[in-house]
């Protein structure tokens, strides 16, 4: 019996209440040739029963007998896929019907591409849509550039070719963002894409969301970025890991102090890439460009002082929409209004990178 061309892996610790909905969002896919891997991570609830009940000889079901945890049962899905392709699906979410095909077709009409994501739609616990969609970046050197600010891959709408994973592997230690730790690792060796379109929705609900895992994944994802700031050759301190997560979600109530300080750190990024090319260096400093007005943009209720740092800096000049730029943030300076924008969405980069 020959393999199947695509490994659709979803791990699974204590999912009972999603988990119908989401394996047959697999099984009613458009594309048929694949194997559903499922590892379940010693639960305790009735979700190996639920999997169980499923007549369908797609559906392979590993069961471990303790709890690994996140990152090492990722790798376990890894090392256990039969196909050429891996897709990643987590319990709690779902995969649209042409997910599959869409993605299949990409890789393989784009062989220098290793791997590819897509937009997400976010869903509440009920599955009705909350009107969020996570817009990614699309072009791989524009992904690679975020990364070193934010993840921009949504894991649940990934796929990938297998080979990737003689390179890198996910890595125990960074456990409570393993996907984040790996997209960067790999962004370094391979070309990575997000196809513009939703082909995945991703489920909030208070067990995603509890305040102690959002603290261990806050702590994992610091100590990510400044392992990957140390790639440019950086020797970083304490304060500026700290001014380095103000960028992104993005921070209101900065002090002036924080805004030049913002800058400084913008400027010694575009400086210390320069000297050693890790990313393309127009269009990084484009992105420090672009973050720049961002964080002038979110904290102009501090006045026409903040406008007169923006207009001064090297940092607003030869910018893309620039006089446009400059009088929209005169405006919101003057009335003391305030607005956070996303810079590296989609549809956004076209004014600010």
């Amino acid at each position: 019996m020959k393999n199947p061309l695509v490994t659709v892996f979803m791990p699974v610790y204590n999912g009972q209440r999603y988990i119908r909905e989401s394996v047959e969002s697999i099984l009613t896919q458009t594309f048929k040739d694949f194997e559903l891997l499922i590892v379940d991570d010693a639960s305790t609830d009735k979700s190996v029963r639920i999997i169980e009940s499923f007549n369908d000889t797609r559906i392979r079901l590993v069961k471990n007998k303790k709890h690994l945890g996140l990152a090492k049962i990722r790798q376990k899905g890894v090392d256990l896929a039969k196909g050429k392709y891996i897709a990643f699906l987590d319990c709690d979410d779902i995969a649209l019907p042409q997910r599959l095909s869409k993605h299949v077709s990409y890789l393989d009409s784009h062989k220098e591409v290793y791997v590819a994501g897509s937009w997400v739609e976010i869903i509440d616990e009920q599955g009705k849509k909350t009107g969020q969609v996570w817009r990614h970046a699309e072009s791989p050197e524009l992904i690679k550039a975020i990364l070193l600010f934010r993840n921009c891959i949504s894991q649940s709408s990934v796929l990938l070719r297998k080979e990737c994973f003689n390179a890198e592997h996910y890595r125990a230690d960074n456990w409570p963002a393993p996907d984040y730790d790996l997209w960067i690792r790999l962004a370094g060796k391979f070309k990575m894409i997000n196809i513009p379109a939703v082909l995945t929705y991703y489920r909030k609900h208070p067990q995603n969301m509890s305040g102690d895992a959002k603290k261990e994944i806050d702590d994992c994802t610091t100590k990510i970025m400044k392992e990957n700031l140390g790639r440019l050759d950086i020797n970083v301190l304490p304060q500026e890991v700290r001014i380095h997560r103000l960028l992104e979600p993005g921070q209101q109530n900065l002090s002036l102090q924080e805004i030049k300080a913002i800058e400084k750190w913008l400027l010694k990024l575009s400086d210390c890439n320069r000297n050693i090319g890790r990313y393309d260096i127009d269009l990084f400093d484009r992105l420090l460009k672009g973050y720049w007005f961002k964080v002038c943009l979110g904290n102009s209720y501090n006045g026409m002082k903040v406008f007169e740092r923006y207009r001064l800096s090297m940092l607003s000049r030869n910018t893309r929409w620039g006089i446009a730029k400059q009088f929209f943030l005169s405006l919101f300076c003057f009335f003391r209004k305030s607005r956070l924008v996303d810079i590296t969405a989609y549809e956004m980069t076209k004014y600010f990178i």
